[in-house]
């Protein structure tokens, strides 16, 4: 796989590329994962989250292929909400 960003700025660059836009979509960082109430960016800098935000699933229940996806997933960082991109959510939208 090609070199990935490693900024900030790296990732907003490349997610304006591939991603659709949002009006929400306005937070200066890219969550890279979270745990209890904070959560990392891409750079390794701690916030508190107060962003919050709901969860969907709309890809089905318990299908393996799934469920390890959601799990590796899961042990990064859960949901970031509409303002923020995520890395996964960049490079599927690449592919």
């Amino acid at each position: 796989m090609e070199n990935l960003p490693t900024t900030n700025a790296g990732w907003l660059e490349l997610g304006n590329k591939y991603l659709l836009r949002h009006p929400m979509r306005t937070a200066p960082l890219v969550p890279e994962r979270g745990e209890g109430i904070y959560m990392w960016d891409v750079e390794g800098k701690r916030y508190i989250d107060f962003q919050s935000g709901q969860l969907c699933v709309t890809l089905g229940h318990s299908h393996p292929d799934y469920v390890k996806a959601l799990c590796a997933q899961a042990e990064k960082i859960i949901q970031v909400g509409t303002t923020f991109i995520a890395p996964s959510e960049v490079l599927l939208a690449k592919k």
